[in-house]
């Protein structure tokens, strides 16, 4: 299957970094890879591990915490829930249930990701009001 990989701008406490983004609506979580995890912000321990299998690999990979980090596409900034995994090909991917939380539109055709910015005030207007 295609997939569409952008160079994205990632926030954290500690920093910003540009990292290539992988957008892969066969899979359920998003992750980063665990070597760019210490420039951009903490991690949490997860309750309880997880055994995921990656696509493209054989074996397992055992994950227990994640990284909350924000990420502009198109000039609006969104955020979400990353599993950390080591030893992953990818520097991050976002997935499904990412694509599907901010509605994104993948354009397998013209390689890009469309955020309706209305989905952002939306989500702000939910917050405030």
């Amino acid at each position: 299957m295609s997939m569409v990989k952008l160079p994205l701008l990632y926030l954290g406490p500690y920093g910003e970094k540009r990292l290539d983004t992988l957008f892969d609506p066969e899979i359920g979580y998003s992750y980063i890879n665990a070597k760019h995890i210490n420039e951009l912000g903490h991690v949490q321990s997860m309750s309880h591990a997880r055994c995921l299998n990656i696509s493209g690999s054989q074996r397992e990979i055992k994950v227990s915490q994640v990284a909350i980090l924000e990420f502009y596409i198109n000039d609006i900034l969104v955020s979400d829930e990353f599993l950390v995994l080591p030893d992953i090909n990818e520097e991050v991917v976002i997935a499904a249930l990412t694509i599907r939380k901010w509605r994104m539109k993948v354009n397998l055709a013209s390689n890009s990701v469309y955020v309706d910015p209305k989905v952002m005030i939306m989500s702000i207007g939910r917050i405030v009001a």
